[in-house]
């Protein structure tokens, strides 16, 4: 849609996310990679998938939903900032 109308501002996508989409997102995510700020993985963010993905769901429908912040760690030998990886629920894509 973006293509077809670049004038076009979208303000919200929520209306293009469902149920079905995160629980195929959450199964199309690598399972070995760090886990996020509140030290939740994959695994265990899968024990309760679909109540977890209701929750999401619900709360991103009603915009009280915020993003957990990333945590910042410091490498002094290259003088950057790196950021940890986002917590499971932010890996959404």
């Amino acid at each position: 849609m973006a293509k077809e109308y670049p004038q076009m501002k979208f303000t919200s996508l929520i209306h293009h996310i469902d149920e079905k989409c995160l629980i195929q997102s959450h199964y199309e995510l690598p399972g070995n990679k760090a886990t996020g700020v509140k030290g939740t993985t994959k695994k265990k963010y899968g024990e309760n998938l679909k109540e977890n993905i209701q929750q999401l769901v619900a709360r991103m429908k009603q915009k009280s939903y915020r993003p957990q912040p990333a945590r910042r760690t410091y490498m002094w030998i290259r003088l950057k900032t790196i950021y940890s990886p986002p917590a499971i629920l932010d890996v959404w894509k």
